[in-house]
């Protein structure tokens, strides 16, 4: 039997008085039951949807269970549905830091540019049609 380790949740500075309690519960409770395995990296799903801007947005809960902290220079990032990519995009975010053995929430935003062409008609159909805000239909790798 393995142990079931729960890493703690640290929230950046920027979500520090920004998030809700009722958001911080939901991170608590994913966090607590979606452990990622010892030595990897995993982004746990949250919630998805497009801005009115038409920047597709990706909460997820970054879960670093390696002994590196996690950066985002320079860091590309996937938006995938089922296996297909949606969205490829760089990311800088200088405030965006994830200790070893932590997790922190985040959502990423992908500009409009970034969507693959022929996802982008299908895309507002797709995200209303995934099972759960947290299901395993989508991911950010």
């Amino acid at each position: 039997m393995t142990d079931h380790i729960v890493y703690p949740i640290i929230f950046q500075h920027t979500w520090q008085r920004a998030v809700s309690e009722q958001d911080r519960a939901l991170f608590t409770e994913l966090n607590a039951c979606y452990q990622p395995e010892k030595g990897t990296l995993r982004y746990l799903p949250v919630r998805t949807g497009l801005t009115h801007e038409g920047n597709l947005y990706a909460t997820v809960i970054i879960q670093n269970a390696t002994q590196e902290r996690v950066q985002y220079e320079q860091s590309s990032l996937q938006y995938r549905i089922d296996h297909d990519t949606v969205a490829t995009h760089t990311f800088s975010i200088s405030d965006l830091q994830v200790q070893p053995a932590s997790c922190t929430p985040w959502t990423f935003l992908f500009p409009p540019e970034t969507i693959e062409a022929e996802q982008r008609q299908n895309l507002t159909a797709s995200l209303a049609s995934l099972d759960s805000p947290h299901g395993p239909n989508w991911v950010v790798v």
